[in-house]
């Protein structure tokens, strides 16, 4: 694979607040491997993953050093996660046999680099858009318990920027994504009974206006998530955010 393929090596250090941050190592297939694999009649669609890799998935977090890092845990089976895993391998079946693509882009040449989406997963969670071979879903339970998360996550398309989503193709066939306005903070105006008006942006902070709303966004989205008594980091996308509160004061989310 060496001569085959060419390298780029992963790291793994701490940044801000002690979050452990990183980057997978990666192979890319040399022209003369293309070559063979062009000479065999394989595309990238005949790749597959392992059918009996594991899709349910429990985390809890364990101290490392001063990070709190996110680590797999042992737990029985009973009827839901039975149920669970076998609707997810059902599915991913379905995809096996679904060709994803982008509309008039060929495979693994997108331009889109995968290390600059950060959505706060894991980073052995978090797909690649360049690599349209990840097409099996899995899903990540938090804090040891079953109530707690169940995202799903593995898709390439799951880390396309939200201009490119349009251009997924299904076996051929145009999507359409339904996108929900600030559907989080309404969400949490909901649990608490409260009503939050229809046309109000509750990412907008009036007494802040110099705060642009990516930045309002990613902020309430880590502290929404954050666990109690850890600070969170600032989300990489958006390295101005930890210049917001010095710009007029401040502004806080709420």
């Amino acid at each position: 694979m060496q001569r085959l393929g060419g390298r780029r090596r992963g790291y793994q250090s701490r940044g801000e607040a002690g979050r452990v941050i990183g980057r997978r190592s990666r192979l890319r297939a040399t022209a003369k491997l293309v070559e063979h694999f062009a000479a065999a009649g394989l595309t990238i669609h005949d790749l597959s993953f392992d059918p009996v890799a594991e899709v349910v998935r429990l985390k809890r977090r364990v101290i490392v050093g001063l990070a709190q890092v996110n680590t797999l845990a042992e737990y029985e089976d009973d009827e839901t996660t039975r149920t669970m895993r076998s609707d997810l391998q059902r599915l991913n079946g379905l995809l096996r046999d679904t060709r994803v693509d982008l509309k008039d882009v060929p495979p693994g040449n997108d331009g889109i680099d995968g290390d600059a989406f950060d959505d706060g997963a894991d980073d052995d969670d978090r797909p690649e858009a360049a690599d349209h071979t990840a097409i099996r879903l899995h899903r990540v339970f938090n804090d040891g318990r079953f109530d707690r998360g169940g995202r799903f996550y593995g898709g390439w398309w799951m880390a396309l920027p939200s201009h490119r989503r349009a251009a997924v193709l299904l076996d051929g066939e145009v999507t359409v994504e339904l996108d929900y306005c600030a559907l989080h903070p309404r969400l949490c105006y909901a649990l608490s009974r409260l009503d939050w008006p229809a046309d109000a942006d509750p990412y907008a902070l009036p007494a802040a206006p110099h705060v642009a709303r990516s930045v309002t966004k990613a902020a309430f989205t880590r502290l929404l998530n954050v666990s109690a008594g850890v600070t969170p980091a600032c989300p990489q996308r958006h390295p101005e955010a930890a210049l917001a509160g010095s710009a007029g004061g401040g502004a806080g989310v709420a």
